[in-house]
């Protein structure tokens, strides 16, 4: 179980700030970033290393707005593992290995018991679109690093490159601990979207280690159907 998903939550993912290097103090001012999508669907690969596994697999990710996310999540040789919806009031996982279904409210601890990953709905669908989760207003520029600008606001960080894309993103806890650190490369045009086709994710409190790569991203107006899904009428629920 706790192999299963310390998998399945590194695919959400994805994001994260290393060792800063030739600091220089900066003054503040407005935080510019490119524009990005209302709606995204994307498939994409994962290679996960950790103390218990080394594994890779894929996933479809789609994400509508602000508060609505479906993945569809498969293992080695294609085989489906689980799927996760999450909008702004509700939160289910189907872990299809166990006939298991995760349901409560899409709060970072709730999503944590499925994922090992403390982080909220909403933050997941943010930073996928490489955006943080926190308003950039509430951000203050702290200095001038080789890689970009930093900015800080209590504890998160991000760094910005000189062309406005967030290039990092770390979280740390109230005891100064590193949660989530995420580095985003190989950023790509899709449309008229300049995205990350590469992220690598780095959770210190699994020690565990993900590779995401983009195969395919698009924006859609919308989407036809909802993202709800059909679980199992066998399949056991457990209330968070």
């Amino acid at each position: 179980m706790k192999s299963f998903n310390i998998f399945l939550a590194f695919i959400f993912v994805s994001l994260m700030l290393g060792a800063c290097s030739s600091v220089q103090e900066a003054n503040n001012s407005k935080i510019n970033m490119q524009e990005r999508p209302d709606n995204i669907t994307a498939k994409m690969s994962i290679s996960i290393q950790s103390e218990e596994m080394n594994i890779g697999g894929n996933a479809l990710v789609m994400i509508a707005g602000e508060d609505s996310l479906f993945m569809n999540i498969f293992g080695p040789f294609g085989i489906n593992v689980g799927k996760l919806y999450a909008d702004k009031d509700n939160f289910y996982f189907y872990n299809a290995m166990e006939g298991t279904v995760l349901k409560g409210e899409p709060t970072a601890e709730n999503i944590r018991k499925a994922t090992f990953l403390n982080i909220s709905a909403v933050e997941i669908i943010n930073l996928f679109k490489n955006i943080p989760p926190t308003d950039l207003n509430d951000f203050t520029e702290k200095a001038k690093i080789e890689s970009g600008t930093l900015y800080q606001h209590n504890n998160e960080f991000m760094v910005i490159n000189n062309i406005a894309q967030m290039v990092q993103y770390q979280r740390k806890d109230e005891g100064n601990v590193m949660e989530l650190n995420i580095t985003y490369s190989d950023f790509n045009q899709y449309e008229k979207y300049s995205m990350p086709s590469s992220f690598e994710i780095n959770a210190p409190v699994a020690k565990s280690k993900v590779s995401v790569s983009i195969k395919e991203m698009s924006f859609p107006k919308g989407f036809a159907k909802e993202f709800k899904f059909a679980v199992p009428k066998n399949a056991r629920v457990i209330e968070l």
